[in-house]
């Protein structure tokens, strides 16, 4: 997760500066977190031991719905081969969470890697205080009146953990800590109550199997890149009417056409003007020529005298893709041998 934290920061400081500048809407792909998951196509998920929250069939669903460009990202096994291959091997449940026993159940089962887990603990604690207020004491609010109210504060818990286990190599891939804690309060002039434990364990169990999942396959990130509008050199008339037109096809989604104009653009400033450099260089990032598009963000920033924050940001941003680009292609010719 923290590569998309990266990406994030460096795309929505762009948004934040920009104000009401143009920008145009992209994806970029994150590679997982995890490097070993690439090698991962088929995999099972175990009843967790004393899982009284329902988070092994999250784990599950989780994995099933992950997609990476529209296709489904893992073949998870069928619950009831599982369960089959458990039952005829007379394996105990208690003894599921032990790495033997899931490579055992995975190579009976033909996965790659088998997800097991453990809720170790559950719990749910109310406390009772008093917390103060004030109100008016007459029409006017000359004078006010403190009181108090009795407010009641639910801490609910769960601690375990999860396992993915690599069954050619009887090892551990990534094992992911559960110990989350969640805080609620209510007071006694609010409408409303307290949600449940139940309630507040299930948004937790949904939660840590998101967050098991989400390393273990890539990501597409959805982001805006701003344009940049304003010569920085004396545009001819005819200069000015292309970068006019630049951004009006780009608004319009012509990507096309904008390439067009932004050529154009670039060979009639004969390469003196980093404004049309950078917005050919936007082109070539919108259309995953990352290479390019860093060669062009480069050169425009080589024509600047001082700093144009749309165009450092464009340059972090196009090495971090271009980084990611590389380990998704990758982890992706490596899943492409996976038998």
């Amino acid at each position: 997760m923290q590569i998309k934290k990266m990406i994030l920061s460096i795309v929505l400081g762009s948004i934040v500066f920009s104000g009401c500048a143009t920008k145009v809407n992209t994806t970029t792909v994150v590679p997982a977190e995890i490097n070993r998951a690439a090698k991962i196509k088929r995999i099972a998920v175990t009843n967790f031991t004393k899982d009284n929250i329902g988070l092994s069939p999250k784990v599950e669903t989780e994995l099933v719905s992950t997609k990476i460009k529209g296709k489904k990202y893992f073949v998870v096994a069928n619950r009831g081969d599982l369960d089959k291959v458990i039952r005829e091997s007379k394996i105990q449940s208690e003894d599921i969470f032990d790495t033997k026993t899931a490579v055992k159940i995975g190579d009976l089962l033909g996965v790659q890697a088998i997800v097991t887990g453990v809720v170790s603990k559950t719990y749910s604690e109310d406390q009772s205080f008093y917390e103060g207020r004030s109100k008016c004491g007459d029409k006017k609010c000359t004078y006010t009146v403190d009181y108090k109210v009795r407010c009641t504060k639910r801490t609910v818990g769960m601690s375990g953990n999860i396992k993915l286990i690599d069954i050619e190599r009887g090892d551990i891939i990534h094992t992911e800590g559960l110990d989350n804690t969640s805080v609620s309060k209510h007071c006694s002039d609010q409408s409303g109550g307290l949600p449940s434990k139940d309630a507040l364990l299930n948004a937790m169990a949904n939660t840590a199997a998101k967050t098991f999942v989400y390393k273990l396959s890539p990501h597409e990130i959805a982001y805006q890149i701003v344009l940049l509008e304003d010569p920085d050199i004396d545009y001819t008339d005819n200069e000015e009417k292309l970068l006019e037109n630049f951004i009006i096809v780009m608004k319009a989604g012509r990507t096309d056409k904008g390439e067009k104009f932004a050529k154009q653009l670039v060979e009639l400033t004969k390469g003196k003007s980093y404004v049309s450099i950078y917005n050919l260089g936007v082109i070539q990032e919108l259309n995953g020529q990352t290479q390019e598009a860093l060669k062009s963000f480069i050169a425009a920033d080589s024509l600047v005298v001082t700093t144009v924050p749309e165009i450092s940001k464009a340059l972090t941003r196009i090495r971090l893709i271009s980084k990611n680009t590389e380990k998704f292609k990758k982890d992706s010719e490596i899943r492409a041998n996976v038998k």
